[in-house]
């Protein structure tokens, strides 16, 4: 497909398409700010856990356990690797 450079001329509309899509813009607008005003706010807290532990290099990973419910969330590793030529 060849794009063109040339400007493009606007399309006459006839006055009830017009009007229609003014409308159609307008409801839709009005419907979006009514679905965001009837969103309930979030709420949330931050419970910190000071655990000092260190992630060694290739000894596996680390696990952490985020919400306290003895299931591991994600896990932490590190990898020391060396090349020489």
């Amino acid at each position: 497909m060849k794009l063109s450079s040339a400007p493009r001329t606007p399309a006459d509309l006839s006055p009830s398409l017009d009007r229609g899509l003014k409308m159609y813009a307008l409801t839709a607008t009005a419907a979006g700010v009514g679905i965001l005003a009837l969103t309930p706010s979030a709420a949330g807290e931050v419970i910190y856990t000071k655990v000092h532990k260190v992630v060694q290099y290739n000894h596996g990973p680390l696990y952490f356990d985020l919400n306290n419910a003895g299931v591991k969330d994600f896990a932490l590793a590190g990898q020391l690797t060396a090349t020489t030529s």
